[in-house]
C-alpha cells in the first residue's frame, strides 16, 4: 500500500528543489508544481528534473486540483510580497500548509491570516538543526548568559527577510527575548536585547566579509556557531609561549556539523511537517512565534 502524504508545491524560489528533495525522502509524493509566475522557466525545469507530470502556471487552478486530493498539503515556497494571495486563495482550505519563512515583512500583516493560523507550519529549518536542538536542552538551566552574534547584511532592508532566520535561533533557544536598544549609523546596527537566561549583543554589518556568527558565553564554555552549521565548543584556555610572547588558544573540547546530504534542518523539518499533518505535533514555527520573530526584526529596522 503506498502511503506517501499528496503534496503541492506553490512557488519556483531557489529553496524550492531543497523542499522537493526533503519531501520525496520523507514520504511526500509531488502531485503538482506550480508558480505565481506566467512566465515561470524554472516551473519546467523542476518538472522534468523530478519527473512531476501536473504543473500549472496559475497557482489557483494547482488550488483547485489539490483541493479534491484527500489528505494533500501544500508547501509555499514563492516570494514574500505572494504569500498574502496565496493564503487568501487558500482560505476555506483545511489542508495542512508548510510555507517558508518569513511569510509576511511587518508583525501587523500577520493578523490578515487568523482565519488559516492553525493550518500553517513556517519553514524556519534552522530550528531544526541538530546541534541548535542539542544546545537548547544545554543551556535550558543556565543563567546569566552572554549572547551575542554577528550577522552580515547588504542593508538594513534585508533584516526583515534574512536576518529573521538568526533571530529564529536564538527565539529557538531562548524565547521571551525582549528588544532593550537599538544603536544605527549608516555601516552597522547594534541590538541589545535580553532574555531569562542572559544578555543578547546582535552586530549587523552592512557589506561585510565576515561570516554569520553566534557565540554563547556561560561560566565555563564558549559555544560557537561559525558558520551556522557547526557548532564547536571551547572549554578553556590554553597559554603558549612563543618567542618570549604568550598566545592565548581556546581549546576545542567538541565539535559537532551539521549533516550535509542535503540542505540541514530539512530532514528534521520534514519529519515534523509529517506529524503536522497526522495530527500529532506543533510546529516550532506556528503563527504566533512567526509573528514574535517578525515582530522583533521590526524594532531593530524601526
Amino acid at each position: 500500500m503506498n502511503n506517501n502524504i499528496p503534496l503541492t508545491i506553490i512557488g519556483t524560489s531557489r529553496i524550492t528543489e531543497h523542499h522537493i528533495i526533503s519531501a520525496k525522502k520523507n514520504g511526500f509524493k509531488i502531485i503538482a508544481l506550480s508558480s505565481t509566475r506566467v512566465k515561470s522557466n524554472y516551473l519546467r525545469k523542476l518538472s522534468k528534473k523530478f519527473n512531476i507530470n501536473k504543473i500549472f502556471y496559475n497557482f489557483k487552478e494547482s488550488i483547485k486540483y489539490t483541493e479534491k486530493v484527500k489528505n494533500a498539503a501544500y508547501v509555499i515556497t514563492c516570494k514574500t510580497i505572494d504569500n498574502h494571495k496565496i493564503l487568501m486563495a487558500l482560505k476555506k482550505s483545511k489542508k495542512k500548509i508548510l510555507i517558508e519563512k518569513p511569510i509576511f515583512e511587518n508583525f501587523l500583516d500577520f493578523k490578515k491570516i487568523n482565519f488559516i493560523k492553525k493550518n500553517i507550519f513556517t519553514g524556519y529549518n534552522r530550528m531544526y538543526y541538530q546541534n541548535i536542538i542539542f544546545l537548547k536542552k544545554l543551556l535550558s538551566k543556565k543563567k546569566n548568559l552572554l549572547i551575542r552574534a554577528t550577522v552580515p547584511e547588504d542593508s538594513i532592508n534585508d533584516i526583515n527577510k534574512n536576518s529573521c532566520h538568526i533571530i529564529s535561533i536564538l527565539y529557538s533557544l531562548f524565547e521571551k527575548i525582549k528588544t532593550n536598544k537599538v544603536i544605527k549609523n549608516k555601516n552597522h546596527i547594534i541590538c541589545y536585547m535580553s532574555c531569562n537566561q542572559g544578555q543578547i549583543v546582535i552586530f549587523f554589518n552592512f557589506k561585510s566579509s565576515e561570516n554569520t556568527e553566534i557565540k554563547i558565553n556561560d561560566e565555563k564554555n564558549i559555544y560557537k556557531f561559525s558558520p551556522l552549521e557547526k557548532l564547536t565548543i571551547y572549554n578553556k584556555i590554553i597559554i603558549k609561549n612563543i618567542n618570549g610572547l604568550n598566545s592565548y588558544h581556546p581549546n576545542v573540547q567538541k565539535i559537532k556539523t551539521e549533516n550535509m546530504n542535503f540542505k540541514p534542518g530539512f530532514d528534521k523539518q520534514y519529519k515534523e511537517f509529517k506529524k503536522f499533518i497526522k495530527g500529532k505535533a506543533l510546529p516550532k514555527a506556528n503563527i504566533t512565534v512567526s509573528k514574535e520573530i517578525i515582530k522583533l526584526c521590526n524594532k531593530i529596522v524601526g
